[in-house]
């Protein structure tokens, strides 16, 4: 598979299953995870993606939940949206 592929996929999961963590990414789409994390990092870097306020227990970022990104497109680092991004 593809990295466009990859990362085709898991904007499809977003898109058909709502806001889902990187975790429930591989429940949805059979992702390994080092491919799963590459890909939500650039589309996170790309703006197609943003992370919304998830635990804040330290569990790490496969815990946060993920969403599409609809508003104005601007690449984040994903170390900007530790906690929550604005939409």
């Amino acid at each position: 598979m593809t990295a466009a592929a990859h990362a085709a996929t898991v904007l499809r999961t977003l898109l058909e299953h709502g806001p889902v963590a990187r975790d429930g990414i591989a429940a949805h789409a059979v992702t390994e995870p080092h491919r799963r994390l590459r890909q939500t990092t650039e589309l996170l870097l790309g703006g197609l993606l943003r992370e919304l306020a998830g635990p804040t227990d330290g569990v790490g970022p496969s815990r946060i939940p993920l969403s599409l990104h609809t508003g104005a497109v601007g690449g984040r680092s994903p170390r900007d949206c530790t906690s929550a991004c604005p939409p």
